[in-house]
Parts: structure tokens; C-alpha cells; sequence
């Protein structure tokens, strides 16, 4: 009922909107486009925002331990079950490093629950700036995101993607959903099918592949991951000419 509602009071205001944000081009495709909006849509996607003196991990070398990183809002239970099995089951060749804020309702007892997974480190919350400590200390970030799986959790695209490839780490991220196909379609990332397809792949990694991926982060244009004082200034000028 309460989704009807919604549904009924945003088709009744969409053709009244002049501008519309968003973060992810499958917003549209896959809700906007079938509804009653004639406005500008303008794509604003979650990169980083440089500034003056700013400074950005560099890869980090190529070794055992393969160390993964699992930043921001920690709320996928699935993701830690897989994080935590595949590091206990290592024999100290995977770590995973984690920072940011867990959701209480979803870990109740995540410092308890990782401090006794083998391999596995929890740093707490973190600020913008903390992001090229992080990340300079890991060869993946992990980017799939099982939470509210089949909902429209699949049409984002997650600030690590971007904080990822900006720091010079490798981002993981299912085939199926958005975050994956902006990878592919950039020649960049571990994109994987399945939870067990990147399990093999983390086993089984060896020096020349993760080369092979730095390589590839090296060759994306900075502007893809990074924006800066242009992109704020064309946003407002945008803006401007719509209220205009």
C-alpha cells in the first residue's frame, strides 16, 4: 500500500520537475524512462571530488598477503560471511581490512564478530581524507553489495568504485549489476559471476594478474573517478539555466 502511495504521488509530481540528479544511468533506464518525466536528467555520479594539493594512493605491490579493503556503510551480512570464510581459509595469503560504519541493526556485534575472524582487521569509522590511507594499504576493494539483493540496490554505483580506481586499487563487482558493467565497459576491475567465481580468482591469484589489473587502472581517464572545479561549475550553470 505504502509503495502505491509513493508510486501515485511521484507520477503525479515527475511532469512538473525541470531537473532531475542522478547518480547511476540505470535510474533511468530502468524507472524514469518508463515514467511521466519530460524534464533534464543530468548524470552526477559518486566521484571523488579532488582539490588543490590533493593526493592519491599508489598501487600497492604485487604479493602475498593479498590484502582486501571494505569501506563505508557495512551492512551486508552475506558480504562479511564470504569475506571472513575466504580469509580463514587462506592460511594467511588473503587479509581483509575493514573501515567505516556497520549498521547496528544488521552486526549487533560486528567488533566482537570480527576480532575473532581470522585475517580480518576493522579500523572503525573513517573521514574523506583517511581514503588514501586505506586503500594504499590494499591490492582489492570489495564492491559487491548483497544487501536488499533484487531491489533497486542493483542500479547503483557505489563510491568504491570510484574511491577504488582513484587510489589505484583493484574494485570487485558482479557481472550483473551497474557497478560491473561500468567496469567492463572500461576495461578495468575483477568482475566476477558469482560469489564462487571470485573466490577461484582470489585463491588462485598470481603476481602477473594483479599487474595486469594495475595496468589497466593506469590507462582510465583520471575524469572518470575524479571530479573537480569544472564539474562543480558546469553543475551550477546547469541549474542556473533550468530556474532561468
Amino acid at each position: 500500500m505504502a509503495s502505491r502511495v509513493v508510486r501515485a504521488l511521484e507520477a503525479s509530481l515527475l511532469p512538473h520537475v525541470k531537473l532531475l540528479l542522478t547518480s547511476s544511468p540505470a535510474f533511468l533506464r530502468e524507472h524514469f524512462d518508463n515514467r511521466p518525466f519530460r524534464g533534464k536528467a543530468v548524470l552526477l555520479e559518486n566521484k571523488l571530488l579532488s582539490y588543490d594539493g590533493m593526493q592519491f594512493a599508489q598501487p600497492t605491490a604485487a604479493g602475498p598477503p593479498w590484502r582486501i579493503g571494505w569501506f563505508g556503510m557495512l551492512r551486508c551480512r552475506q558480504t562479511f560471511n564470504f569475506l571472513a570464510e575466504l580469509a580463514s581459509h587462506s592460511e594467511g595469503e588473503i587479509e581483509v581490512l575493514i573501515s567505516g560504519k556497520p549498521s547496528s541493526a544488521e552486526f549487533p556485534d560486528f567488533v566482537e564478530s570480527v576480532e575473532a575472524a581470522p585475517n580480518m582487521q576493522y579500523t572503525g569509522p573513517y573521514q574523506y581524507n583517511d581514503l588514501i590511507g586505506l586503500y594504499g594499504q590494499c591490492h582489492f576493494a570489495w564492491a559487491i553489495d548483497w544487501f536488499e539483493e533484487g531491489l533497486n540496490s542493483s542500479w547503483l554505483l557505489p563510491n568504491r568504485i570510484y574511491e577504488s580506481l582513484a587510489h589505484g586499487t583493484v574494485p570487485i563487482a558482479l557481472a550483473s549489476v551497474e557497478a560491473g558493467r561500468w567496469l567492463r565497459s572500461r576495461g578495468v576491475g575483477l568482475v566476477v559471476d558469482s560469489a564462487d567465481q571470485a573466490r577461484s580468482a582470489l585463491t588462485a591469484i598470481q603476481r602477473s594478474d594483479y599487474e595486469i589489473w594495475v595496468q589497466q587502472l593506469d590507462r582510465l581517464p583520471r575524469e572518470d573517478v575524479v571530479a573537480d572545479d569544472r564539474d562543480c561549475v558546469r553543475l551550477v550553470d546547469t541549474i542556473e539555466s533550468i530556474c532561468k
